[in-house]
Formats: C-alpha cells, sequence, structure tokens
C-alpha cells in the first residue's frame, strides 16, 4: 500500500470521523477495493474535529475545524455549500502555531477547469501541483 499511509515520517491530518475508515487501494485493473487496514491503525495520525457549519468570526478561534454547510443552510455570510480544503489546511496550520504561510498557485475562482499549460510556459515536472501549500513557521 502506497501513499505515505504506513510511513511514520508523514504526518497526517484526518477527520476524527474517519476514525475508523478502511484504507482504499487501486488494484491492478485500476479498480478501488478497501484494504485490511483503517486509518486509526496508522502511524502519525493527527484527528482533528470537522464542524459542519462555517462561522466566519469563529474561523481561527473555534475548537473545531469549519468544513462549511449543507446545500440547504447558509452559513454566517450566507454562503450555501461545503469550503475548500483549502480553508482546512490553514486553519489547521494556525492551530500548529505557523505564522507565516506562503500560497502558491492559488485559485479560488475555479468556474470551469483550464486548459493545461503546454509549450515554453509549461511547469517542469519537478514543479508543485496547483493549489500545492508551502507553509514555515
Amino acid at each position: 500500500m502506497g501513499g505515505g499511509w504506513k510511513d511514520p515520517g508523514i504526518l497526517k491530518f484526518v477527520p476524527t470521523c474517519m476514525w475508523d475508515k478502511r484504507l482504499r487501494i487501486q488494484g491492478p485493473d485500476g479498480a478501488m477495493r478497501n484494504s485490511a487496514f483503517r486509518v486509526r491503525q496508522m502511524p502519525s495520525v493527527m484527528f482533528f474535529r470537522r464542524a459542519d457549519h462555517f462561522d466566519h468570526e469563529r474561523f481561527l478561534t473555534g475548537d473545531s475545524v469549519p468544513w462549511g454547510n449543507d446545500a440547504k443552510k447558509p452559513d454566517s455570510l450566507g454562503i450555501t455549500g461545503k469550503r475548500s480544503v483549502m480553508l482546512v489546511a490553514l486553519r489547521l496550520l494556525h492551530y500548529l502555531g505557523f505564522s507565516t504561510v506562503y500560497l502558491l498557485g492559488c485559485d479560488f475562482k475555479m468556474a470551469a477547469p483550464a486548459p493545461p499549460h503546454e509549450g515554453k510556459d509549461a511547469a517542469p515536472e519537478h514543479a508543485l501541483r496547483p493549489g500545492a501549500v508551502e507553509a514555515s513557521s
């Protein structure tokens, strides 16, 4: 099983509700199937409480990480639906004490898929993926 789940050198952040979920692996035929392992059995996993209501006034001070609302109930800003995982990452970085965070290639206006960059302006293979986060403390 790849992906870093068994590597104790990789710290993984997972919502508490995923504690007992089975990890999924891709078989040789490309189909996904449940593995014999559960998230709780993996090393270096930190669990966090996920809130189902986004309140912009408590975003950094609440005791749980806001994930957004369901499609029917507006949040404190009048917006319905879930939030970007980027906001979860920012909240966790704040909790961990990071004072400086650099966001590279972040675009929150993703209405339609953009064509891939090609030619002389193409990013090299070792470049960060779109939406990647680099942080420093």
